[in-house]
């Protein structure tokens, strides 16, 4: 639980060290060593300490413990003349003996919250902490259901409030991402939109990581007119998808230092067209140092949410069967031709770059919540293409290109070979294993 623990053997042979009985963790030893009074030498040493590693054990042990009355976190930074840096890398309680302690100390350390969850209470001003970390983990869109537990709560002009000297802030959202048995699902995380009274401010963020946040539209005027973008040192986006961040930090971050964007995947506005050349042109010139590109397109999907709600009205409606109404042959759009003449219309506009690899794709369900699919659904699936092009590899003078099989093709290959095969599964085994590459296109 405490970092360096390792490194105590390197102290003065001279100097004792005590622990506490075996009944107390292993990790959780090391605190009780330097409240030992008779280590007054061993605490001068110290000037970080870092909490992590919580197993559930280690949690119903310590956790009474670091709060009213014994407070052992309290009393050990008190201890600790020349501590400049407490780390949490799991979620802890912060009492209020912990930050009058903080407050007083002779050295003013920093409280680094690197595991926080969306349960720690953001009522109180803690003007130490100069960086949060903060993971949520459920869908924030779905109905809202009786639960027996506290859900996650992410509202950042609560965080901005509570510490308002914060430099560092990273958010990552986990979108729920399958499953159909609802009383297994997490519950609803409560996520707040932006919003500032008038004499609110935000802390001088230099460090921006955000993956999965989405802007509202009710906030996406604060974050324009309010957010210091023009602060910032350091911008991160990614692996997940942060809708409308771009869109509101395009032309007002002027000092950048670092921008991070981890992969990029653009999903195109489902309009039964390509992009013009416009939109093409605007991709591939204003990411030059991207080194790995994916663009999504919802080819027909618009469409085919018009077909398929016609088709509902008719007598002959079968949600089952909606290959007889036509409406799975509005995703076959992306075609190797196709991809090959956007991916060269792309090159010519981008010129030179580090560009490793570019994949197109359609049919992927980014457009509902995948315990409620809606009846277009299975044509989706079914109809989905994926090409990835490896500008490291050519053949007679073109780039690489890659049909990479998708879940839906792979499942239905393996139901067609195991009834050619009278339903016997060992003998496509070594087949199933062959379909799963992919089909390199010459």
């Amino acid at each position: 639980m405490f970092d360096n623990y390792s490194d105590w053997t390197e102290f003065p042979d001279d100097i004792e060290v005590r622990s506490e009985p075996k009944s107390i963790p292993l990790r959780f030893n090391p605190l009780y060593r330097l409240l030992d009074e008779r280590n007054e030498v061993l605490r001068a040493f110290v000037r970080k300490i870092t909490i992590k590693d919580w197993s559930s054990t280690d949690k119903t042990l310590v956790w009474p413990k670091l709060q009213a009355p014994q407070n052992l976190l309290a009393g050990l930074i008190e201890k600790l003349p020349n501590l400049e840096e407490v780390y949490f890398e799991e979620e802890l309680p912060i009492t209020a003996e912990l930050i009058d302690v903080m407050l007083t100390h002779k050295s003013t350390p920093k409280l680094y919250l690197l595991g926080e969850d969306g349960h720690t209470p953001t009522t109180t001003n803690i003007p130490f902490v100069p960086e949060v970390r903060i993971r949520v983990d459920a869908e924030a869109t779905r109905p809202d259901r009786d639960v027996d537990f506290e859900p996650q709560r992410l509202a950042l002009h609560e965080i901005f409030a509570a510490y308002p000297n914060l430099e560092s802030l990273s958010v990552s959202v986990n979108r729920l991402v399958g499953g159909c048995v609802l009383d297994m699902s997490p519950p609803c995380t409560q996520i707040l939109p932006l919003s500032l009274h008038e004499k609110a401010t935000i802390p001088p963020l230099q460090r921006l990581s955000l993956s999965g946040y989405k802007i509202q539209k009710n906030e996406r005027s604060t974050w324009k007119t309010r957010f210091p973008w023009n602060k910032l040192k350091s911008l991160s986006l990614g692996v997940q998808d942060n809708y409308n961040v771009l869109e509101v930090a395009t032309g007002k971050v002027h000092d950048l230092r670092e921008f991070v964007i981890t992969g990029l995947e653009i999903d195109l506005d489902p309009k039964n067209t390509w992009p013009d050349d416009k939109l093409i042109k605007a991709i591939a010139t204003r990411f030059p140092n991207l080194h790995q590109m994916t663009i999504h397109f919802g080819l027909g999907i618009a469409r085919a949410e018009m077909e398929v709600k016609k088709y509902e009205s008719s007598d002959r409606f079968d949600p089952y069967d909606l290959e007889s109404a036509g409406i799975d042959q509005f995703f076959v759009l992306l075609t190797e031709e196709s991809a090959r003449k956007f991916f060269k219309q792309f090159l010519e506009y981008r010129g030179p770059s580090n560009l490793k690899k570019f994949t197109l794709k359609t049919g992927e369900d980014l457009r509902w919540f995948p315990q409620w699919p809606p009846d277009y659904s299975e044509a989706e699936q079914r109809c989905a293409k994926t090409f990835e092009f490896d500008t490291s590899q050519t053949h007679n003078g073109e780039i690489s290109l890659k049909e990479l099989d998708t879940p839906y093709a792979r499942f239905e290959r393996m139901l067609n070979r195991m009834h050619d095969h009278g339903g016997n599964d060992n003998d496509t085994i070594e087949e199933s294993q062959r379909i799963n590459e992919p089909r390199i296109l010459k």
